[in-house]
């Protein structure tokens, strides 16, 4: 039997706050923030900009997440992160940010095309440390060890699963969620309601 690592998960209104002492915590100074341009529209990246603005750490920003992330993407994500010598990536935002946030931070460190690593338990190094802040309900990305991209190539999606792009810490903050749609509340635990 496989035992999967667990992130230090906080749940709860204003638990956004325990982010800076984290980081510190972990030595931490240099973040890469992976969002989509919905979330910053909707202020939500704002809010984590602010709490960040009370510690030391410098964010570097990367709002351009998809749908359905490719893989082109990723790469685009993994050469900001290599650049700016990034040390923890914060994915904020629903399962594509986040998905792109886990595979951006395991390919920082292991060399490579991120064709190599989809499969399983392929990378050959940690992950750099990884941030989930999920403004859905649904996906779970927070806490799993897959993360899915967009093969445009070959027309098909393709995971990363391994237990190095589990998240070190999830963030469950409800305040998050409550700019998301009205519609897609609905469908994102609708869906959630069958993976119980």
């Amino acid at each position: 039997m496989k035992i999967l690592p667990i992130p230090e998960i906080h749940i709860g209104e204003n638990t956004l706050a325990v982010l800076p002492a984290f980081l510190q915590r972990i030595n931490c100074q240099r973040i890469l923030a992976v969002t989509d341009t919905g979330v910053m529209k909707a202020g939500i990246y704002e809010q984590l900009s602010d709490v960040l603005k009370q510690s030391k750490q410098q964010v570097i920003l990367f709002d351009q997440v998809e749908p359905d992330p490719s893989i082109a993407l990723v790469g685009k994500v993994v050469d900001v992160a290599r650049k700016n010598k990034i040390e923890a990536v914060v994915g904020i935002g629903g399962g594509s940010s986040i998905d792109v946030a886990k595979i951006a931070a395991a390919m920082a460190r292991n060399e490579g095309p991120i064709e190599k690593y989809l499969g399983t338990d392929l990378l050959d190094k940690d992950s750099l440390k990884i941030v989930a802040i999920p403004t859905t309900a649904g996906t779970g990305s927070e806490v799993t060890p897959i993360a899915i991209l967009s093969d445009i190539q070959e027309k098909v999606k393709k995971g990363l699963v391994s237990n190095r792009i589990i998240p070190s810490i999830a963030i469950l903050d409800p305040r998050l969620t409550v700019s998301l749609p009205p519609n897609v509340t609905a469908v994102t635990e609708w869906t959630r309601s069958f993976m119980v």
